[in-house]
C-alpha cells in the first residue's frame, strides 16, 4: 500500500494453505468495532445484510481477512450490490466516516467492502457549511475528480463512477440510504444505548486527515527532486 506512519505498508501475505490475509502495521480497533456494528444490523433484519470480514487485533498491528475483488453474478446482483452501496453510504454518514474512496472500497460480488475503517467519527476544524461534512460527499463514495497528470483527471469516488455504471444504479443506492436511515431510525433506542452497538466506538482513536492524499503526494513527488536534496534550507 501506500506508505503511512514514518514509511510503514499494509502487506498482503499468503500462507502455503493458501490463505490469504493482509496485514496492517496498526491497531485495528476502529476496523472491529466498524465489522461488530456491520455484524448488530444483520441481527436485527436490516434491509439487506452485510458481509463482513475476520480480523484478528493486536494493538499495534492487526490481521485482516483478505477481501477479493469479485464480478456480480447478473444484473439483479448488480441492483443488491448498489442497495448495499446506499446502506454503506448511510452508515459512514452517521458515523462521520472519511476516505471511502475507490482504494478502500472493494467490490466483492454483490457486497461492497470497507476495507479501512481508520478514519470514521472524522473531525472537522471548519464549521459544516465550509466544508463537505455535513453531507454525503464527506465519505468520499460518491464520484470525486482528481488532476494528477498533466491535462488528465480520475474518478477516485468509491462508487467507481467514471465509466458511468453508478449513474445506472442512482435509484438503487437512493433506496438503500433511506432505507438505511429508516432502519437505524426504527431503532434508535438501541443504537443509542449506554452498550449499544455505538458504545464499541468510545474511546477508539480515529485517523485526521487534514488534507487530501494527492495533495501529500504531490508533496513528497516534489521533495525528492534533487533541488530540495541538496540543502536543508531550499528544502524547506
Amino acid at each position: 500500500s501506500d506508505p503511512h506512519r514514518q514509511g510503514r505498508s499494509v502487506i498482503a501475505v499468503t500462507f502455503a494453505s493458501g490463505m490469504k490475509f493482509a496485514y496492517k502495521p496498526r491497531s485495528l480497533e476502529l476496523d472491529c468495532a466498524w465489522n461488530d456494528l456491520l455484524a448488530w444490523c444483520n441481527g436485527h433484519e436490516p434491509p439487506l445484510p452485510f458481509k463482513t470480514l475476520r480480523l484478528l487485533n493486536r494493538s499495534t498491528h492487526g490481521w485482516m481477512e483478505w477481501a477479493e475483488r469479485q464480478s456480480c453474478t447478473d444484473e439483479a446482483a448488480a441492483r443488491r450490490y448498489y442497495r448495499r452501496a446506499g446502506m454503506l453510504m448511510g452508515l459512514l454518514y452517521l458515523l462521520g466516516g472519511a476516505d471511502g474512496h475507490a482504494e478502500n472500497i472493494i467490490a466483492c460480488d454483490e457486497h461492497p467492502l470497507l476495507i479501512d475503517a481508520e478514519t470514521l467519527l472524522h473531525p472537522s476544524l471548519q464549521s459544516d457549511a465550509e466544508t463537505p461534512l455535513g453531507s454525503v460527499l464527506h465519505t468520499g463514495l460518491l464520484p470525486a475528480w482528481w488532476s494528477n497528470v498533466p491535462g488528465g483527471s480520475h474518478d477516485v469516488g468509491g462508487l467507481g463512477g467514471q465509466d458511468g455504471w453508478a449513474t445506472h444504479y442512482l435509484d438503487e443506492t437512493t433506496a438503500g440510504f433511506s432505507q438505511l436511515y429508516a432502519f437505524v431510525v426504527k431503532h434508535r433506542s438501541e443504537f443509542l444505548a449506554d452498550v449499544g452497538p455505538l458504545s464499541a466506538l468510545a474511546g477508539k482513536t480515529s485517523r485526521f486527515v487534514l488534507r487530501s492524499t494527492p495533495a501529500y503526494d504531490s508533496l513528497l513527488k516534489k521533495l525528492r527532486q534533487p533541488a530540495c536534496l541538496r540543502v536543508g534550507v531550499d528544502r524547506s
